[in-house]
């Protein structure tokens, strides 16, 4: 199975425009997926008192983390959908990071595996160009390749559309078009 994890909160993005054309590929292709859209199922990425009491043993208060961690043992292949903010992801998607990949349910630090997701894909805007996140500023992604790859997932392809605000409807058109190349090779 495919899992989606999106993290925008405006349908009106681009990053929207993305997780559209990445669901027309996968429905193309006969793929199932599932979508798990942080914002619209009004996940809390707050880490609490409440939460921090249990998770020392790999625990969780909050239900959601449940159904996320059900849908992350059954997935196989996931991509994540998200824009880069002050050189990092949302914190909406930190918090799921945070709350969701458990030790000994989702990550392992001593190279067990809880999930059976080998690849991952990345898509990303930014309001620096991809080059500049990289050189510049000590390039942000590795900040969300850490859990993914703690996931015990090899491969992780990482596609930005940087300089967004600047950039050009033909530049944005081509880049959708792109998509279906990067979710091919995915799959």
């Amino acid at each position: 199975m495919i899992t989606i994890v999106y993290a925008h909160p405006w349908d009106g993005s681009f990053n929207n425009a993305m997780l559209k054309e990445t669901k027309k590929v996968l429905n193309n292709n006969g793929q199932e997926y599932t979508l798990i859209d942080l914002n619209k199922d009004n996940f809390n990425p707050v880490m609490t008192q409440n939460d921090l009491s249990v998770y020392g043993k790999s625990g969780f208060k909050d239900p959601v983390v449940d159904k996320y961690i059900q849908i992350l043992q059954k997935t196989e292949k996931i991509i994540f959908i998200f824009p880069i903010w002050w050189m990092g992801a949302p914190a909406i998607l930190k918090g799921f990071f945070d709350k969701v990949f458990l030790t000994n349910k989702i990550v392992s630090f001593e190279g067990k595996k809880f999930t059976k997701v080998e690849k991952a894909l990345l898509l990303t805007t930014s309001e620096f160009t991809t080059e500049r996140l990289i050189k510049e500023l000590d390039d942000p992604i590795k900040v969300v390749e850490y859990p993914i790859k703690s996931m015990g997932v090899s491969k992780i392809k990482w596609h930005n559309l940087g300089n967004i605000i600047l950039s050009e409807k033909p530049e944005r058109v081509e880049f959708l078009k792109q998509i279906n190349n990067f979710v091919e090779d995915l799959i």
